[in-house]
């Protein structure tokens, strides 16, 4: 049952990148640059500079369908990482509908470690 569950969420991630993406959301979710880094076996992986959508977890919930599903004050940035996989990011509670621009340490949909900050500049 739980596979099904994590098969049934990427399925709606992927729906939620695409109109995130490519149908211009009217919502007030934002395109902002990033800079991210995923945890590893004994390391992380080098930095790569991505596109994230940042948006609260109500306009969240509006583009899967879902009243619950996120949490409705909580900032989140979504991505696609090198693995093709949606990815959504959920950043600290005092975020603001902003990244970090400090790096900073978050976890993603799955429980996965990212670092992220904000822009394209120094990452490395």
């Amino acid at each position: 049952m739980k596979k099904y569950y994590k098969v049934g969420y990427l399925k709606s991630s992927i729906v939620l990148v695409t109109a995130l993406l490519f149908s211009g959301v009217t919502l007030a979710a934002e395109k902002q640059k990033a800079c991210v880094k995923q945890q590893q076996e004994q390391d992380w992986s080098s930095a790569r500079a991505v596109v994230t959508t940042v948006m609260s977890g109500a306009e969240l919930n509006t583009v899967v369908g879902s009243y619950t599903k996120f949490k409705a004050s909580q900032t989140y940035a979504v991505m696609v990482g090198e693995d093709k996989q949606v990815h959504i990011l959920t950043l600290s509670p005092h975020a603001m509908g902003q990244l970090p621009f400090f790096e900073q340490e978050v976890k993603d949909q799955l429980g996965k470690k990212w670092k992220v900050k904000a822009g394209h500049w120094f990452c490395y």
